[in-house]
């Protein structure tokens, strides 16, 4: 008896030495190693996007002393915005930079934030997202298997063309512009006499080039990023619409870690977001000195100039989302 429990006991110990196993938390799982993830944006190494995404490997690596190890993928390598979103709601691609228009189909409260002239600066911005208003959203967006761990900043939209430079509602009367796909920005352009359509992000560069389209809107990173200077004459200074670029987490993979490193991705994800629009608040006039030293004409339009059209977006989507504009509004 004695020499079968001897046995019985020397099993269990070589069993504790060929396999060690290290707790990974959250569903009672087990991780040999690190865990591993993937991280998507759609931008070159240059842009903002990819110093957020490498100060928030750094600092979840660093924080988690080695048991989780994050991989970036820049410029789309890993699919289309829409496709890492539905990715990572599937658990199969762990963490997506996307804009907050890729949500709306998730969570209709996002439609909201494409509203024009609905935040005055970077500051309410970043006060809102990182308050109430992101909580709400991100609440929400749990219920789809993913939720926001930080709030980029991509910025305040400004509109190229290569007609005439934009200084009312009037310039923009018949000009074939490729807008986000939010429904309230489409139908503020619309409004203005422009006619409004969607191509994917990889695809505009080609379309303005080959006049597809006449013009586009975006934050002057991204119009410095792609590159539209070459193919796109005016620039003008609207800021009608602000787009913020979440990071958002696959829920599943956010189960997957203990305790202490949940803790580590929100705070991580906290100060990345400060950074994120410290960084676009400081580039903002770099930007913009570049494109003009690109040959791009630039002027800027006042919100007045486009009264109309504001108010026949609010019209039809302020009754929509009157209590959510009012918590963004008390920021």
């Amino acid at each position: 008896m004695k020499r079968k429990s001897g046995l019985l006991f020397l099993l269990m110990i070589v069993m504790l030495l060929v396999t060690p196993m290290v707790f990974a938390g959250g569903e009672g799982e087990t991780q040999s190693g690190p865990i591993k993830m993937k991280l998507s944006h759609p931008s070159a190494e240059t842009h903002r996007y990819h110093r957020a995404a490498l100060m928030f490997k750094e600092e979840v690596e660093k924080r988690t002393e080695g048991r989780v190890e994050i991989q970036i993928f820049p410029l789309n390598q890993l699919g289309s915005q829409e496709e890492v979103t539905e990715a990572a709601q599937m658990g199969t691609i762990d963490l997506v930079i996307t804009s907050d228009d890729k949500l709306m189909t998730l969570v209709p409260e996002f439609e909201a934030l494409g509203l024009p002239f609905i935040f005055r600066d970077h500051d309410h911005v970043y006060d809102a997202l990182n308050g109430e208003v992101g909580n709400l959203l991100s609440t929400k967006l749990e219920k789809k298997n993913l939720m926001v761990i930080s709030w980029l900043e991509n910025g305040f939209r400004q509109v190229t063309n290569n007609k005439r430079p934009i200084n009312s509602a009037a310039d923009l009367a018949n000009l074939k512009i490729r807008v986000s796909s939010s429904k309230p920005n489409m139908l503020f352009f619309n409004s203005c006499g422009a006619a409004s359509t969607n191509i994917s992000f990889s695809e505009l560069y080609t379309a303005l080039q080959l006049n597809t389209v006449d013009s586009q809107e975006n934050p002057l990173a991204n119009i410095r990023d792609k590159k539209f200077f070459e193919v796109q004459d005016y620039l003008t200074i609207t800021s009608h619409v602000h787009t913020s670029e979440p990071l958002i987490m696959s829920k599943s993979a956010y189960n997957k870690l203990s305790e202490p490193d949940r803790k580590v991705f929100i705070e991580v994800g906290k100060s990345v977001s400060k950074f994120a629009f410290d960084d676009a608040k400081k580039g903002f006039d770099d930007d913009l000195e570049y494109l003009k030293e690109q040959g791009m004409q630039v002027n800027y339009a006042e919100r007045d100039a486009f009264a109309e059209a504001i108010e026949v977006v609010y019209n039809q989507y302020g009754t929509q989302y009157k209590d959510f504009i009012n918590i963004i509004e008390q920021y």
